[in-house]
């Protein structure tokens, strides 16, 4: 079973990318400003990068601690090891992601309110 904690280090800055991008969609949504939507669009982004920047930094991760591990390496499942690694490391992405469809949700019903 993955977890959180299974997605290292880049998982950090997903969280904090995407929960201050939740924040200002929110804020965006209950008040309407137009630079809280700004602000919202901006962390999105950011949080789009530190996700792709997280799945790349962990599929990295199994592609050299996989053959470097030599028990992993000349072990018959091999294939199921680097499937759990490419597991782990997507779980960067089910979690950035679906905090970037979220804000977007927001932001999109803030902008037909405001429209």
């Amino acid at each position: 079973m993955t977890t959180l904690l299974s997605a290292g280090i880049p998982v950090v800055f997903i969280l904090i990318a995407g929960l201050c991008a939740n924040a200002f969609a929110l804020a965006f949504f209950r008040h309407g400003e137009p630079n809280l939507g700004d602000a919202a669009r901006s962390m999105n982004k950011a949080t789009a990068v530190a996700t792709l920047a997280g799945v790349c930094a962990s599929l990295g991760a199994v592609a050299t601690k996989v053959p470097q591990n030599e028990e992993w390496a000349n072990s018959p499942d091999v294939g199921l090891i680097v499937l759990s690694g490419i597991g782990e490391a997507l779980v960067n992405g089910v979690m950035g992601f679906s905090l970037v469809a979220f804000a977007w949700f927001l932001i999109a019903l803030a902008e037909r309110r405001n429209a």
